[in-house]
């Protein structure tokens, strides 16, 4: 059941998260807007704008920023485009391409991620670099590291896969758990451990 709620939440996130992003990538170019401290209850309720960069230090309850750079806690911490950043909370969104770790219950990037992801839920959307390790790991394009948690996926994995449920359409590496699936494995499906280099 666990999960089921993982995933809808996820998936939610990654719907309202897509959008803006979207949104932005055909906008015209504009002059960047840079602060070193972000204070924020919830947009507009914050010291900087929300097409700001942040370089520095951001907190608050709902932050959101077109950039980060930094240290970034608060519940929800949402940014448009890229995020270079160590960032700690209980929801982390990134519109666009991710750099660094991010500790929390969810965490959503929209684009490419390189680093750690910890958290219930991970989700990747296009590439991954480094470790997932949560509950649920989802990596939508190429993953290359490690995913470690109860259930993981990765279109296409090079690296390791350790949980009860493994899965993925093309193996470079192992997997070791309960059930491994990969389309290019000794088997398709194999408990305990599944290989292909």
């Amino acid at each position: 059941m666990k999960i089921v709620y993982h995933t809808a939440l996820i998936a939610l996130i990654f719907i309202v998260a897509k959008v803006p992003a979207q949104a932005e990538e055909n906008a015209p170019a504009i002059t960047e807007d840079v602060c070193n401290i972000q204070v924020s209850l919830f947009p507009p309720i914050q010291l900087c704008k929300v097409d700001t960069t942040i370089k520095g230090f951001r907190f608050g309850v709902f932050p959101m920023n077109r950039r980060m750079e930094g240290l970034d806690i608060g519940l929800l911490n949402w940014t448009t485009h890229d995020c270079t950043a160590f960032e700690w909370g209980l929801v982390n969104v990134v519109g666009g391409d991710a750099a660094g770790v991010q500790f929390s219950i969810v965490n959503v990037d929209c684009q490419d991620m390189v680093g750690w992801e910890a958290g219930a839920g991970n989700l990747a959307l296009d590439d991954f670099v480094g470790l997932q390790s949560g509950t649920l790991n989802i990596t939508g394009k190429s993953a290359v590291g490690v995913q470690f948690g109860a259930v993981n996926y990765a279109s296409k994995m090079t690296g390791l896969q350790l949980g009860l449920v493994n899965v993925t359409g093309n193996l470079t590496g192992i997997q070791l758990g309960i059930a491994n699936i990969a389309s290019n494995g000794f088997l398709p499906v194999f408990p305990i451990i599944n290989a292909a280099f």
